[in-house]
């Protein structure tokens, strides 16, 4: 702080000399011009700068005086900002969180026995039923079939394609397996 009060102090005196030779000169020449001869005499050659001489330290000043404190209108509130972009989501955190406090120990629940029950009263008679519908015929041949008696058997019957020919062809050699319908004899057992 003080280099530069120093260099302005500086500045300002070589400021102030370079005024004072001017006007010195032209006070000169006005004596000359009035036919009189000056008294500091003809304007001599300048001569080389001088060292720079550093002069004796100055006495720091006081401190100033605190200013009054400035207090504005406060400023009208400033718009919303735009709505940020929504962030990433997070990710699960593997790490389990910390164990809770055990909890208080349960206690037994012991009621009283219950009373024992009594007979209830007989119920109402209930209203009759509707008649139902018609069931079936009891045929269980599907569509395009009747029952009729077996050939070899007749307390058999069996379901027969409708408009089939009585005479059944040549019947298959036997089986090892046993018959699919029993003889009455059989069905006993």
């Amino acid at each position: 702080m003080f280099l530069v009060w120093l260099a302005v102090q500086t500045i300002g005196l070589a400021h102030d000399l370079a005024t004072a030779n001017l006007a010195r000169d032209a006070l000169a020449r006005q004596v000359q011009q009035l036919g009189h001869k000056p008294v500091a005499g003809p304007p001599g050659s300048r001569g080389d700068p001088g060292p720079a001489v550093r002069g004796p330290r100055g006495y720091p000043g006081k401190d100033g005086k605190d200013g009054t404190a400035a207090t504005g209108k406060p400023g009208r509130p400033g718009k919303n900002g735009a709505t940020g972009k929504a962030g990433a989501d997070g990710q699960n955190s593997t790490v389990p969180g910390p164990s809770g406090a055990p909890g208080q120990p349960g206690q037994n629940a012991t009621g009283a026995p219950g009373q024992p029950g009594r007979d209830g009263k007989d119920g109402k008679d209930g209203v009759d039923g509707k008649d139902g519908t018609n069931g079936h015929d009891g045929q269980t041949c599907p569509d395009g079939y009747s029952l009729q008696p077996a050939k070899d058997d007749p307390d058999a019957l069996v379901c027969r394609r409708d408009g089939a020919p009585t005479s059944p062809g040549p019947s298959p050699s036997p089986s090892a397996s046993p018959p699919a319908i029993l003889t009455p004899d059989r069905r006993k057992s």
